[in-house]
């Protein structure tokens, strides 16, 4: 469903969403976002593997040979990471990094990807994490935990 959805933003923008695939950019599902939580040293027991992402918007490509090389473009005006969430909630809990939750996760992985970049935040036009679902309405009887755990 999200692939179908991205796909028809691009072919079709509609300027009255608030989140869409610009001019320039492209986008990307199930991508390994660099982490900031990788191992340190041999052993460590507070690292995370990459951060699995649904999707990403923007002005990105990735190193060769990886799947988790994923690196702004220094003209880069728009990265967005996007969950998908049909029936499911957000993991409220990181397996090792226990103060993050997965939309917390997601926007520390981000973050490091933006520093890695050299951009800074004042240069991206476009900048977020959005959670795509069903309104809640749908979605009430299933406890979510969506609206909680993406409060700024």
């Amino acid at each position: 469903m999200l692939r179908l959805l991205l796909d028809a933003l691009s072919e079709h923008p509609d300027r009255e969403l608030t989140m869409g695939v610009r001019d320039g950019s492209s986008w990307s599902s199930e991508v390994l976002l660099p982490s900031p939580f990788l191992a340190r040293f041999r052993g460590d027991t507070l690292a995370e593997k990459e951060t699995h992402a649904d999707a990403v918007i923007g002005d990105f490509d990735f190193r060769p040979g990886t799947r988790a090389g994923l690196q702004l473009r220094r003209s880069c005006k728009q990265f967005v990471v996007v969950e998908a969430k049909m029936s499911s909630n957000l993991s409220a809990g990181v397996k090792n990094a226990t103060d993050y939750d997965q939309a917390a996760r997601n926007v520390a992985c981000m973050a490091h990807v933006l520093a890695a970049s050299g951009r800074r935040v004042e240069e991206i036009e476009e900048l977020g994490f959005y959670v795509i679902a069903p309104e809640f309405a749908l979605r009430a009887a299933l406890d979510t935990n969506l609206e909680r755990l993406t409060t700024p």
